[in-house]
């Protein structure tokens, strides 16, 4: 039966597994069917057939064990390319680099309760409130999103500093 099993693999894994367990069934049936013609001996027809029905389960069952184990290797090994991926940032100034280099904007400004949180490429010294356009340093244009759905940060503003192309 774990014979048949093994072939069955490839295209089409589910009829294929049927023929086999049919297969297989058959194959008893025949075997028992030859004994007690060809040698007048009445074989064990019960329990071949119990054996026959838990080497297959047996079968099916390690192979999915088997599948599930390649699974895990797989998973760890996208797990261990993808590293560092993906991470909460640990601060709001790392927030505000991430935003920088998503955004390709010079600087951003994160603010909450109108009061700066975190600040990447901000030229100059540190702003504690939010700044208006006369504070911002000349060649720069100030934008404003009012509100971006973060988990972690649920009424945080940004500021985004760029110059003008």
């Amino acid at each position: 039966m774990l014979t048949l099993l093994a072939l069955a693999q490839g295209k089409r894994g589910l009829v294929r597994h049927i023929a086999a367990v049919i297969a297989g069934f058959a194959l008893i049936l025949v075997a028992a069917w030859f004994c007690f013609t060809q040698f007048l001996v009445f074989p064990p027809l019960i329990g071949a057939l119990v054996a026959f029905g838990s080497a297959g389960v047996s079968g099916l069952a390690a192979r999915s064990i088997g599948a599930s184990v390649d699974l895990d290797r797989g998973i760890g090994r996208v797990l261990e390319s993808l590293g560092g991926f993906g991470e909460t940032p640990s601060s709001p100034d790392v927030m505000a680099e991430s935003i920088v280099r998503l955004t390709g904007v010079t600087g951003a400004l994160l603010l909450r309760s109108e009061r700066v949180v975190g600040a990447y490429g901000y030229p100059g010294p540190r702003p504690g409130t939010v700044p208006n356009t006369a504070n911002v340093p000349a060649g720069m244009l100030l934008t404003k999103i009012p509100w971006v759905a973060i988990p972690a940060e649920p009424r945080m503003a940004f500021w985004f500093f760029s110059t003008p192309h």
